[in-house]
Parts: C-alpha cells; structure tokens; sequence
C-alpha cells in the first residue's frame, strides 16, 4: 500500500525519467533537426500533454485502488478486532459468572453452617430455658410445702395444746372426784 508521499516520490521519478528523456530527445533533435525546432518544441509539449494526462489517471488509479485496498483493510481489521473483543467479552464473563458462583457455594456452605450454630443454640436456649421453668416449679412446690409443713406444724401444736389442755382438765376433774391420776407414758 502506497502512501501519498511515495505517489508523490514515483511522480517526482516519472517526471525525472520523463524530463530526462524529452532533454535526451531535445538533444538530439537539435543535433538532427537544428533547424526545425520550433516544430520539435510543439512535439514535445504534445508528447509532454499525453505524458502528464497518462500520468495523472494512473495516480489515479493508484490512488482509487489503494483506497479501495485501505477500506478493505481496515473493515477486515475492524471485523478481526470486534471478534477478539468479543471473545475477550466472553471469556471475561464467564470467569465473572464462575467467580460468583464459587463465592456463592462458599457463602451458601458459610449460612448452613451459621443456621446449624443457630439451631443449636436455640435447642440450648430451649434446654436452659426448661431447665429454668423447672428449677422455678421445684422452687415454689418446695415453698408450698414448707407452707403446708408450717400450717401442719401449727396444728399440731394446737392439737397437742388442746390434748394438753385436755389432759390437764381432765387431770383437774379427777382430783376434783378424788380418783388417782393415771399417767400416761
């Protein structure tokens, strides 16, 4: 592919070549012809006319073909670009998504295990909690039955009072007859 500077580079060598071969053939026309110059000089400006005119749809030619071969080029670069990016893409996404999976099975295997603490630590909660409940109802039946071994004792003590008493009357009714009194032992 030719740049604009080398087009210009062949065009500079074209003229050369060309200003070289009109001054050769200049030459030798004044050798040859001396005389007819003025005809030669008409000539060579048409030969110079054709040349140029020839030259110039050739660069053009170059040119159009060149520009044609550059678009062609850079659509194929273009396309070869996008199907690497995309792929790029791809595999970027992939290792994303696969990433995150391993993060989230790590995460999930994390959860069960806190749900498991959780759930023995509810079950302990739950053991301590009774074991509590419990400890409250053995404390309050003992309590209740401290109350009814002090409410017994007081009616024992009242019922051994009045056996006493009665004893004691009793006692006093005897010797008020006059009988012995009888011991009880």
């Amino acid at each position: 592919m030719l740049e604009q500077k080398d087009l210009k580079m062949i065009k500079d060598i074209v003229e050369n070549v060309v200003q070289n071969s009109e001054d050769r053939m200049i030459s030798r026309l004044h050798v040859s012809f001396g005389i007819f110059d003025y005809n030669m000089g008409a000539l060579i400006a048409d030969s110079e006319g054709r040349m140029e005119s020839k030259m110039e749809s050739l660069i053009s030619e170059s040119e159009d073909r060149m520009e044609s071969k550059m678009e062609s080029l850079i659509s194929e670069s273009e396309g070869r670009m996008e199907s690497k990016m995309e792929s790029l893409i791809h595999e970027s996404e992939n290792m994303v998504l696969g990433e995150l999976d391993r993060v989230q099975v790590n995460l999930g295997k994390r959860i069960d295990k806190v749900e498991q603490n959780l759930d023995e630590l509810n079950q302990y909660y739950r053991i301590i909690k009774l074991d509590h409940d419990n400890t409250a109802i053995l404390l309050k039946t003992i309590g209740d039955h401290e109350k009814s071994i002090d409410a017994l004792s007081k009616r024992v003590e009242v019922l051994e009072n009045d056996k006493d008493q009665h004893r004691y009357e009793q006692h006093k009714f005897l010797r008020y007859r006059g009988e012995p009194r009888k011991r009880h032992w």
